[in-house]
This record gives structure tokens, C-alpha cells and sequence, in this order.
């Protein structure tokens, strides 16, 4: 069931990163095709790089919008006391 889930995820992000559009319609519902765009261009390793306070970060495994590379690489890029789950 869950890879079903990730292959319909991969499909809608594919739609909504092949457009310029803001809107565009996935199986019947309109998605903000444009935030998905600046989600996936946002560079969060940069931009822990500039974290100098404690964190706590939480993520799922099932989460198709996290990358839990990035936790497993979390205490080296913060300068901060870092605990993550």
C-alpha cells in the first residue's frame, strides 16, 4: 500500500515540477503546483548551515516530502546542539 502511495506522490510532483504553471490539476484536484517547485528548489543543507541555535528534528519515514538524508546528516551541517528522531 505504501509504495502505491509514493508512486501516486512521484507522479503529482513530477506534474507540478514539468510546468510553469501555479495551478494544475491532479486526478480531479487542483495542486499548488508552484510551491512544490520552490519546496523542491530550497536547499536546506545551505540553509542549516546557518543554524546556531538548538534544533529538535522530527521526521517520517513515510513523509514523500522530507529527505532523511538530510536528518542522517544533520549534526555536522548545524553549528547548534542537535537532536534528531
Amino acid at each position: 500500500m505504501y509504495e502505491k502511495g509514493e508512486k501516486q506522490a512521484n507522479k503529482m510532483f513530477h506534474k507540478a515540477l514539468s510546468t510553469d504553471q501555479d495551478v494544475v490539476k491532479y486526478q480531479f484536484t487542483k495542486v499548488n503546483a508552484k510551491w512544490y517547485r520552490e519546496h523542491f528548489a530550497f536547499n536546506t543543507r545551505e540553509s542549516l548551515q546557518q543554524v546556531h541555535v538548538p534544533i529538535l528534528a522530527i521526521m517520517f519515514d513515510k513523509d514523500s516530502l522530507s529527505n532523511t538524508e538530510t536528518l542522517k546528516e544533520l549534526p555536522q551541517l548545524v553549528k547548534g546542539q542537535c537532536e534528531p528522531i
